[in-house]
């Protein structure tokens, strides 16, 4: 069941990714009517991004990620998915884009330098992502120490954070939308 769940959890998240910033890289054409809330609350009907995600940020295009609780291969699936995206969107796009990601949990794992023989890729790709300027990567400080990761023993692009929580109340305060 945990399986099942991590995988819809990024696959959401990548069609939303994908969907914000193919978003971003259209034409501006005035929105469609949208649907009352009652009609998304019905029984079936998928779950959607927030009419915040929806509208242009006021400050440039500023999301982040909650990461957390992924298995390598889908930790993987995610950063290649956001460099398929970076690679289509237009530069003038890219120029507005910042992505964050705030990696807690066992996902901290994948990027500890202790465990490059297992997940170098994951750490390489992560490493082009963040030299593109677009991408930040920020750890939690509290989940490294819980699971003995001292930050020297994390890549130099990765940005320690005292506590996710905090980061992601301090990021929206700043004008990110959450994805």
């Amino acid at each position: 069941m945990k399986f099942t769940r991590n995988s819809l959890i990024v696959v959401v998240a990548t069609v939303l990714t994908m969907l914000v910033l193919l978003w971003l890289a259209t034409p501006e054409t005035p929105a469609p009517p949208r649907a009352s809330a009652a009609s998304d609350s019905a029984a079936g009907a998928e779950p959607r991004v927030s009419d915040a995600a929806l509208e242009p940020p006021r400050t440039g295009a500023r999301y982040y990620f909650d990461v957390a609780s992924h298995d390598a291969s889908e930790f993987r699936a995610l950063l290649e998915r956001a460099a398929e995206i970076y690679a289509a969107t237009p530069a003038p796009q890219r120029d507005a884009l910042e992505v964050v990601l705030v990696i807690h949990g066992p996902d901290i794992e994948y990027l500890a330098t202790a465990n490059r023989a297992r997940y170098g890729d994951i750490i390489e790709l992560a490493r082009e992502l963040e030299a593109h300027g677009v991408f930040d990567f920020k750890l939690c400080a509290s989940a490294a120490r819980q699971r003995g990761i001292a930050p020297a023993d994390l890549p130099s692009f990765v940005e320690l954070v005292p506590w996710a929580p905090d980061e992601f109340e301090r990021l929206e305060q700043a004008g990110y939308v959450r994805l």
